[in-house]
């Protein structure tokens, strides 16, 4: 009985987490951080389910494996042009910062603030490559 109860609990609260982080701040060096989504490209609302206003919906991974948008983000392409580029130096340690997948906190720009998660940080430090090739799109 008591396990039946703990499973009833469980299935209650479960739903509320998500195992999807969205990153949309970045520091580098331990510095200032970006601004959202100055250096990462903003993701759209995307067709239903992914325009629902409940983000639980929202949130759903998307099924097609050959669309552009599983490699960029859902409506990626919309804001390439204005975002930013971020230029790094070998050895540069790079902070990535999740923002909640649900509405709140927002700064009147249309940014949610970062300081609800403290950061994440790769083990040792992100090695950057210099390339003469431009990735990605």
């Amino acid at each position: 009985m008591k396990l039946a109860a703990l499973l009833v609990a469980l299935t209650t609260i479960l739903p509320a987490f998500e195992a999807h982080w969205i990153f949309s701040v970045i520091s580098v060096n331990s510095g200032a951080r970006s601004n959202a989504w100055q250096y990462v490209r903003k993701l759209g609302p995307g067709p239903p389910p992914y325009s629902d206003p409940d983000p639980l919906v929202r949130g759903w991974p998307h099924q097609d494996v050959f669309s552009d948008e599983i490699r960029c983000g859902r409506g990626a392409f919309a804001s390439a042009k204005t975002t930013e580029i971020l230029l790094l130096q070998a050895g540069d340690e790079v902070s990535f910062f999740p923002q909640p997948n649900y509405e709140g906190d927002f700064d009147g720009r249309e940014n949610v603030s970062a300081h609800v998660l403290e950061p994440l940080r790769t083990r040792g430090k992100a090695r950057v490559v210099a390339t003469n090739e431009v990735l990605g799109h």
